[in-house]
Formats: structure tokens, C-alpha cells, sequence
């Protein structure tokens, strides 16, 4: 499985959505699931799956799908 679909799959999970769902622009307004709870777990998932430690600016600034992906960008994940 490539990274991009270990992330899209683990936002899928987290949030109880489908593939077809996830769009940069998706804020946590948008999703029901979206709290601080499961954005703390998709971080954690995020750091196993990816073998990263993210730091906490890092995880606060993952305010929509897109910035998730810019973030983790930055650790070397390939998005």
C-alpha cells in the first residue's frame, strides 16, 4: 500500500467517511467526526504508520485535509 493510500485510508476510518469524501478543502466543520480526540488518535496513526513524531505547532496547524497532507509532506511522507 503506498503512503497515499495508507493516509487515505486512515482518514477514512477516523472520520467514517468514503474516499470519494476526502478533498483537500474538508475542514473539521465539515465532518461530524472530527473532534479533538480523533484528531489526536489520526495523529498518533499518523506517526506510527509514517515512523514520525510530529510536533504539537505541527498538529494544531492540520486544521483541513489539505493541510494534513502539507504537513506530513514535510516529514518525507509521499502524499
Amino acid at each position: 500500500m503506498s503512503q497515499l493510500e495508507t493516509f487515505e485510508t486512515l482518514l477514512m476510518e477516523a472520520f467514517e467517511i468514503k474516499r470519494e469524501e476526502i478533498r483537500d478543502d474538508v475542514t473539521p466543520d465539515d465532518l461530524e467526526n472530527w473532534d479533538s480526540i480523533v484528531h489526536m488518535d489520526l495523529c498518533a496513526k499518523f506517526e506510527e504508520s509514517f515512523n514520525i513524531s510530529l510536533d504539537v505547532e505541527d498538529i494544531t496547524e492540520m486544521q483541513t485535509l489539505g493541510l494534513m497532507k502539507e504537513v506530513l509532506r514535510r516529514y518525507g511522507v509521499d502524499l
